[in-house]
């Protein structure tokens, strides 16, 4: 069951667009994916691993709603049985490092 799993996620992976930019703009949010810098305001942001990860999922979505379930699978890449309030966490240290001190929030939520 587990190999069922991961081969699928592999699978998933694989099948994701593959950016043709090295360079993503929202706003005034500007994130490198060569070398991994994020700035908003020209202020860089320093975000850890996961972080940058979530980042990167929410970006590529591209004003896509997304499940905490689609959000665990891209960022942990296998099937984990964890709280779905750990996927909250994440965006909540995202939001204190990208919304804050902005009038113009780019993080959302929709409930259900």
């Amino acid at each position: 069951e587990e190999l069922l799993v991961r081969i699928n996620a592999l699978l998933r992976r694989k099948e994701k667009p593959q950016f043709t930019e090295n360079v993503y703009k929202v706003a005034d949010l500007t994130i490198n994916f060569d070398t991994k810098e994020v700035k908003r305001n020209n202020e860089e942001i320093k975000l850890s691993p996961k972080e940058y990860q979530l980042l990167t999922i929410l970006a590529k979505a591209k004003g896509r709603v997304l499940s905490k379930n689609q959000i665990a699978d891209e960022l942990w890449d296998y099937h984990i049985e964890t709280n779905q309030n750990t996927i909250e966490v994440y965006i909540n240290f995202l939001r204190k490092k990208i919304d804050k001190d902005n009038n113009h929030k780019l993080i959302h939520t929709k409930v259900g």
